[in-house]
Order: structure tokens, then sequence, then C-alpha cells
């Protein structure tokens, strides 16, 4: 039997709800086991996925720094490096890439770099370190061409260095659905009504996720069908600022602000619309997974929300911060019942382009190549 592949992943902590330690938990669920052995590195005190990442079988090592950016620091991960007698250091992040590289060069293991951001790098100091750190890295992966096209202007990196490997969900999860009573009941436990129509979106509320536009485009909406409500789903630093908007629009009685919840899943299946007015969109997660929950999607054409849907196919695309275009769009759906009905189905079979396994294999891919050269 062949050694397996030991990989280290370094990233700075390992919370829900973030794509890139969605990417490292879902590798620590489903990699080969008769082919690789993971271990997950981290130093922040974000650590609610630790639990879950060792019941996978996968190590986490909380890393003792007294200061992150250090020459002690590098000395520290090359150590462990060293004593786990890794294969591959996988980074996410621009700190775990910096530290990264130091510590896989005096480690003399081969490393990867992952960008789960966009635009990323935002400052010329950032693309000026990650051209200086590509001559001791095997490839850079981003989670979209979008990203990698990119990355590759901002550091006029070869082509050669990028790899594209889009993030994945687990459809299963997504794909069941929800008996009706039980539906009824979480709905009930949101204060929405039976019958209300539910627009929804699932996504952190910070600026770049265009809540304001949707707050905006729903008042519209609510002016020609008064049964709608709106769901957001997750939390952010714009919370309080997003609830005063809904008050200032005179809407707060329709919109319901669920928080941060792990029941992602069942939450979809009680919408009937899922609006994504983003910006700068790096991937487009929560897009794939209403997509599977069987919803007909609306997102703005900005960053890689274009690799997701093919606009008209398979979901509606509307120019960023168009709330006009982004209500009559919602309006639209709702009185062509067909129309949506059609675009659902031809999302939930798009999305089967988007799961985790193929993101797994391919990333088992990636990392035998990276090890042979």
């Amino acid at each position: 039997m062949s050694k397996k592949i030991k990989v280290v992943q370094l990233i700075p902590g390992i919370a829900f709800g973030g794509g890139a330690e969605n990417v490292v938990y879902n590798l620590c669920r489903f990699i080969d086991r008769s082919r690789f052995e993971l271990e997950v590195f981290y130093w922040n005190d974000y650590d609610d996925l630790a639990a879950n990442i060792r019941q996978t079988g996968s190590r986490t090592v909380k890393l003792p720094l007294k200061k992150v950016v250090s020459l002690l620091t590098v000395r520290t991960i090359a150590r462990m490096l060293e004593e786990t007698k890794a294969d591959i250091l996988h980074t996410h992040f621009i700190d775990s890439d910096s530290l990264g590289f130091l510590a896989s060069r005096l480690a003399r293991v081969p490393m990867v770099a992952h960008v789960h951001r966009y635009p990323y790098p935002e400052l010329p100091r950032h693309a000026v370190r990650y051209r200086v750190m590509a001559v001791g890295m095997r490839k850079i992966v981003c989670v979209s061409a979008h990203v990698r096209d990119h990355m590759q202007q901002a550091t006029g990196l070869p082509p050669e260095k990028f790899e594209v490997i889009y993030n994945g969900i687990d459809r299963e999860a997504f794909t069941a659905g929800l008996p009706l009573s039980s539906k009824q009941a979480l709905k009930r436990s949101l204060g929405l009504g039976k019958d209300d129509f539910v627009i929804g979106n699932v996504s952190r509320l910070i600026a770049d996720k265009g809540h304001d536009c949707l707050l905006k485009a729903f008042l519209v909406v609510l002016m020609r069908k008064p049964q709608v409500r709106l769901l957001i789903v997750g939390e952010g630093p714009l919370h309080n600022d997003l609830r005063a908007l809904a008050r200032r629009l005179g809407i707060a009685d329709h919109v319901v602000f669920a928080g941060k919840r792990t029941d992602v899943p069942d939450l979809l299946a009680c919408m009937d619309i899922f609006a994504f007015p983003t910006f700068t969109e790096a991937f487009g997660l929560c897009l794939v997974e209403a997509m599977a929950a069987g919803l007909p999607v609306i997102s703005t054409d900005d960053g890689a929300a274009a690799e997701i849907i093919h606009n008209g196919q398979d979901g509606i695309l509307v120019r960023p911060g168009d709330e006009q275009g982004l209500a009559q769009s919602i309006l639209r759906l709702m009185d062509e019942p067909g129309l949506a009905q059609k675009l659902a189905s031809a999302g939930c079979e798009r999305s089967r382009e988007f799961t985790v396994e193929a993101m797994v294999r391919r990333l088992e891919s990636f990392y035998e190549a990276a090890v042979r050269t």
C-alpha cells in the first residue's frame, strides 16, 4: 500500500459560515481517506467547527501564537510541519499565505494558496507580496474564473500559476425538502403566515451583499403584492442599520430578520424566490444552495454570479444596484409561475455541477500533482 499524502490546512480560524472554513470542513468530510490524511492548523478563537472536523477523523491543532506575524510564528509553523511530516501545505487568507510561504520554505514542504475573495488582492503591496511568494508556491487556487482573472491582472503572474476550483455544496442536504407540516411550523416560528409568498436571502449583513437594494426593491414589490414577505437570514455589522432602513421604508412589519441559523436547508424550503443583489462576489455558494433547493434565483450580474447562472435559462441576472430591475424580476416570477418553475428546475439541474464531491475530487488531483512536481 502506498503512503498516504498528508495535507495540512492553515487557516486563521474555523468558525461556522465562512466560505473558506466550509472548504476546509468539506475536505475533511469527503476526502479519500485511503489516499490522504488531513490536519487543520489555526490560531484564533473562532473554532466552532473544531469538534466537527475532529469527528471526520482529522486532527485540529490550535497554534500557540503569542504574535501572529513574527519570525517566532514562522518557526513554530515550520517546526510543526516537520513534526507532522506534511507532504503539502494548503493555506487560506493572506496571513496564512504569508506565514505559510515562509514556514513551508523552512520546512521544505510544497505549498498552495487558496483565494476566496474578490476583488483580491486589494492593495498594491499585497500584489507585490504574492509576486514574491509565487516563487515558492506550486499554484494559487481561485474559487472562480472571475477571481483568477482579477488576481492575475493584479499580480502580473503567468496564467499557469493559477487553478480554478469552484466551491461545492452537499446537494443532498438541500434537495431533501421539508414535510408540509414541518414547513408550516417553521414558518409560524418565524412569524410568517402559511399562505405568505416568501422572498428569501441568505448572506452576511455586510455592504457587499446589497441588502439595502433588496429592501428598496421589496418596497416596490409590496406595493403590488401585499401578501409577500421578505426573509433575511444571516448576521453581520449592518444588522441594526438594515432594520432601521426597513422601518424608514415602512416595510418592517413585512420583513423577518432571522439572524444566524444552522438550519439553512429548511429555511430555503420555506422560500418561494431567492434574491441575491450582491456586489463583488467571489463565487456565490448561497446561489447554488438555493438552486439545489429548487428555488428560482435572481442575482446581480457581478463578480462570479454569471459563472453560476445563465441569464434567462436557469436564473435571472440584473444590473448591480438596479432596485427597479430587481423588483420587476421578482414581480415577473410571481406573475408567471410557469417561468418560475422552469427556471427553478433548470437551476436545480445546474447545481449538480457545483457539488462538494466534485470540488474535493479536483483538490485531490491537485494535491497529487503538486506533490509530484
